[in-house]
């Protein structure tokens, strides 16, 4: 919830406008009471900005292995989104045999090379997007643009909810007639 609230004020601030918004919720939120609702609700919020940002989803992993990827994959597939799950791109070699390690998980977690590498996996994500074709095949099939299908898509039921969609931070700093903080 409140990272869907201080999207406007941390991510929008002074008037920006990102080409990319990359969503990472994916290990912190086990608790979350709204089961995605919030994330969803987000995601919808960015997909319908004006300038049309591109989103990529991003799911980390705690050190013991596990991130909510399987409970938020449905938002990435209900929007046609990139998904970069550093849950499938390290874990498998942490329980390999020393020799076929490329980092540990105390090095992964510890030593901030982590960081490094999620970024690299985002990396890696965008020079596969700039060599790939960029139509969806079933916008071929559907005879709409993209753009079409992710409107259409962004109209029909969420894949998990919608609720917070429209939720503003209100703060001092706000003049809102009728309303005191």
């Amino acid at each position: 919830e409140l990272g869907m609230i201080r999207f406007d004020r941390d991510v929008l601030r002074e008037g920006e406008q990102p080409d990319l918004v990359v969503i990472e919720f994916a290990v912190n939120d086990e608790g979350d009471e709204t089961k995605g609702d919030c994330y969803e609700s987000l995601v919808r919020k960015v997909l319908k900005l004006p300038w049309r940002p591109a989103v990529v989803l991003l799911f980390s992993v705690f050190a013991n292995d596990w991130n909510l990827q399987e409970r938020l994959q449905p938002v990435g597939r209900q929007y046609d989104l990139p998904m970069v799950s550093i849950l499938d791109a390290v874990t498998p070699q942490f329980s390999g045999k020393e020799q076929k390690r490329v980092i540990t998980k105390n090095q992964f977690f510890y030593d901030n090379l982590g960081h490094t590498i999620m970024a690299d996996c985002l990396e890696y994500l965008m020079e596969i997007c700039d060599t790939s074709d960029h139509a969806r095949v079933d916008s071929f099939r559907q005879g709409m643009t993209e753009e079409e299908v992710l409107e259409q898509c962004l109209r029909g039921e969420p894949a998990i909810g919608n609720s917070f969609e429209k939720v503003k931070l209100l703060d001092r700093r706000d003049g809102y007639e009728g309303a005191s903080m």
